[in-house]
């Protein structure tokens, strides 16, 4: 899926990513997409005085070729992660998650989509590094076999897969890091957003 966000003053697109399924309500015929902060994100800073638009008109692209508005329900800078509440009409498949953690040089894919919603599939292995300055102390690296990598803005958001297609992580500025978001901790927030967001 492909989550493409404008912004709420002008019309104009604000930022493109992509973002995938991890809930979905019966009832209420409403699909939970997660997706990075960084579609919502106004101003980009390195000493964490990034600025957000949660009122911006969020729209999201499905594969069926059809879009609907995406309700931002929460977001997270820290973790920079964003939860949007959508409506569709049939039921949709969850993907299944890694419930181990992904291993230092384990192989590992990073999916997005394209402006065509066409399916983009880039090989690394996990890496493990010491954050710098710039970068969040608990995302996992992508390394290029060959060194390059292939670095389109659209796979943020995107999934991270193992070679038994379960996810190990939401991708995380491709362009600057290539990391990933690990599993684990996209669960703790899905966990903790359930859990508070009646209360």
């Amino acid at each position: 899926m492909c989550v493409s966000c404008l912004n709420h003053t002008d019309g104009e697109p604000l930022r493109r990513c992509s973002g995938f399924w991890v809930d979905w309500d019966e009832d209420k015929k409403t699909g939970l997409v997660l997706t990075t902060a960084w579609l919502i994100r106004t101003k980009d800073s390195p000493d964490s005085g990034e600025e957000y638009a949660p009122r911006a008109d969020v729209t999201v692209h499905l594969l069926n070729g059809t879009s609907a508005k995406g309700d931002l329900v929460y977001y997270q800078p820290h973790y920079d992660i964003a939860f949007l509440n959508i409506e569709v009409d049939q039921p949709i498949k969850l993907p299944s998650f890694c419930e181990e953690g992904v291993k230092f040089a384990e192989d590992v894919f990073r999916l997005g989509r394209d402006n065509s919603l066409n399916l983009r599939i880039t090989y690394a292995r996990a890496e493990y590094q010491n954050p710098n300055m710039y970068r969040r102390y608990h995302n996992v690296h992508f390394r290029s076999p060959d060194g390059h990598g292939d670095d389109n803005e659209y796979d943020n958001g995107g999934l991270a897969i193992d070679l038994k297609e379960k996810v190990v992580g939401m991708v995380n500025l491709p362009k600057r890091f290539w990391s990933f978001i690990p599993s684990s901790i996209l669960f703790n927030c899905l966990d903790s957003w359930k859990k508070y967001r009646r209360g």
